[in-house]
């Protein structure tokens, strides 16, 4: 799981270079990291504005990029209802 402030196309390409689960972006994504976030599969969530202050190292997050809910230590019933969309 990656979050950053803004995603541009280099950090997009990092994150799927590394094995990313999932992008969060605090404010924005350029048309050209959507574009290939898109193409290799990888959810990315924009706009998740004080991602910064609801998560800490370690938290269990869960990325829901058709929808673009971010869960931070959701119940295994709400991942379980995201594996299933």
């Amino acid at each position: 799981m990656w979050l950053a402030d803004r995603v541009g196309a280099f950090v997009t390409i990092a994150a799927v270079a590394r094995g990313a689960a999932a992008l969060v972006a605090a404010d924005s994504a350029s048309d050209t990291a959507i574009a290939i976030a898109v193409a290799a599969r990888l959810p990315l969530v924009t706009g998740a504005h004080g991602v910064f202050g609801w998560t800490r190292p370690g938290d269990l997050l869960a990325v829901d990029g058709t929808t673009g809910t971010v869960l931070v230590h959701p119940a295994p019933t709400e991942i379980e209802r995201l594996r299933h969309r």
